[in-house]
């Protein structure tokens, strides 16, 4: 409750007034399991936690009913989108690659300077693939962590095949989509997935990156302006605690795209700061499914209101 307590005094400090955790009933890391939604419905009944919450339970903790066949969710159906205006459940979490920044992510061409590493798939593209479908089936939105190009393929295909088997409209997430070629762009615009890059980074891995896959990936690597031009709403995202939460920091990146050091980081997929901004209120609103309500900015004479 004090680390709750604690993560939404910075959160409002930013000026961030709706917040997306995809790190809550995740066994063996770092969190109670058992607890989280119960610690966070008591934090917004007693004023603890201010900015509304959305909640990301990761896969490992959804399980098969003794109900339709195929399906994967908690008890009694309960799936994204359940909850109110301050605290709701969005979509579940899926680990498929490694770090890219760690040299872990799944990659087709190897990393510099080590010929034998093409990263770590966390799950096979098998049973990626039935995760995903059996997510779907279900009703879940799912918001699958891939970095590395291999993975993001694995990510795609799977998503792909989710609607065939189970007709139904799901608003599915690709979290980081970082090293992208203009293919998987194409792919994600068609199959209606949000991708998720963090614009923080740039400055705070920036050189790291260019080091790890060198400038010709790194400049289809945590991409902006060609998913805006593929017709794609994008969301502002920091990855916190990895980075800073500071959503400022973030747009900055995304406008100026320049590592610690001052290289340039893929300049061509710089955007301006009204589409930076955006990305941080529509955007982060319809990735959540919550545009109809939040996400907006509204001046009038010299005040401001957020929503």
């Amino acid at each position: 409750m004090a680390a709750i307590e604690l993560a939404s005094d910075q959160a409002v400090s930013y000026g961030l007034t709706s917040i997306t955790e995809p790190g809550v009933i995740a066994s063996g890391t770092m969190t109670r399991r058992w607890a989280d939604v119960h610690a966070y419905q008591v934090a917004v009944e007693t004023g603890r936690v201010r900015p509304r919450m959305t909640l990301m339970p990761f896969h490992t903790a959804l399980h098969e009913l003794d109900g339709p066949e195929g399906w994967k969710t908690f008890d009694m159906g309960v799936r994204t989108g359940l909850g109110d205006d301050r605290l709701r459940l969005g979509p579940v979490k899926v680990i498929s690659d490694g770090s890219l920044i760690g040299r872990s992510a799944a990659v087709h061409e190897c990393y510099c300077g080590e010929p034998d590493n093409l990263g770590v798939l966390q799950l096979s593209p098998e049973e990626l693939r039935e995760q995903i479908v059996a997510f779907h089936r279900a009703g879940w939105a799912v918001a699958t962590h891939a970095i590395g190009d291999r993975a993001i393929d694995h990510v795609l295909d799977s998503v792909a095949e989710a609607p065939r088997i189970a007709p139904r409209r799901v608003r599915h997430r690709i979290e980081h989509f970082a090293i992208a070629t203009d293919d998987q762009v194409r792919r994600c615009a068609e199959l209606g997935i949000v991708p998720v890059p963090q614009g923080v980074f740039i400055s705070d891995f920036g050189d790291g990156i260019l080091e790890a896959i060198g400038p010709e990936r790194s400049a289809g690597t945590y991409r902006m302006r060609s998913l805006l031009d593929a017709g794609m709403t994008v969301p502002g995202s920091t990855d916190s605690p990895v980075s800073d939460a500071n959503p400022f920091v973030s747009i900055h990146d995304l406008v100026n795209r320049r590592t610690a050091s001052g290289q340039e980081f893929a300049p061509a997929e710089r955007v301006g700061v009204a589409e930076a901004v955006r990305a941080y209120t529509d955007g982060s609103a319809y990735a959540v499914g919550r545009e109809g309500d939040v996400g907006t900015l509204a001046g009038a004479c010299s005040r401001t209101s957020w929503s």
